[in-house]
């Protein structure tokens, strides 16, 4: 609104200035279409009564895949990303879809805050699980905030210069409770954020 009244007025003459309040316009579009997007998605997950639809598939192939497309964005913003497996061929039972969505969301935020370093995909397993961990050298998470990271809406530092609804993180936790596994955080400030994924090996 604040950009369309001057418009609307008149009062902004100057077409450079104008182009720019458009673009300014078209962002906040875009900003808003993805909140309602994430208030839709963690509406649905959290009104569902059905399970997701479980399949086997295998696990370190779909890691892969996600960190062969992370890799060259990691190239174009001047970080490394590292992928280290124990695994073999690990087979799982599980939705691959969103499971995929999960690591999307945990590689996002480690791209979105750490500007030097690397980020470190690693794979491994229990007798009875296996542990995907999203580990960065960013900015990390005061430990006064990591009890509510996975609230709807929270925001860890109100400073940053980069702007989170916290509808990413609560998102994962949704999906990874309906698929019967974990999710949880270790994180210290300005040393860097590991997020642990800890699904069940299919019986």
């Amino acid at each position: 609104r604040a950009f369309i009244e001057p418009l609307s007025d008149d009062l902004i003459k100057d077409e450079a200035k104008k182009h720019q309040y458009y673009k300014n316009m078209l962002n906040e579009i875009d900003r808003l279409n993805r909140l309602i997007n994430d208030l839709l998605e963690l509406s649905r997950l959290q009104n569902t009564q059905s399970a997701f639809k479980l399949e086997s598939f295998n696990l370190v192939r779909l890691v892969r895949e996600v960190y062969d497309r992370y890799h060259v964005f990691a190239q174009n913003k001047g970080l490394t990303i590292e992928l280290e497996s124990n695994l073999n061929d690990e087979m799982i039972l599980c939705n691959e879809d969103r499971l995929e969505q999960v690591l999307t969301i945990l590689l996002d935020n480690a791209f979105k805050y750490t500007e030097h370093g690397s980020i470190k995909m690693t794979l491994s397993e229990s007798k009875q699980t296996v542990i995907i961990n999203v580990q960065d050298t960013g900015i990390g998470i005061a430990q006064k905030d990591l009890p509510y990271i996975f609230e709807r809406f929270y925001t860890v530092d109100k400073a940053r210069t980069v702007k989170s609804f916290g509808l990413g993180l609560s998102i994962a936790q949704e999906i990874i409770s309906h698929l019967d596994g974990k999710i949880e955080v270790e994180s210290k400030l300005n040393q860097g954020s590991q997020f642990r994924i800890i699904l069940k090996k299919a019986s």
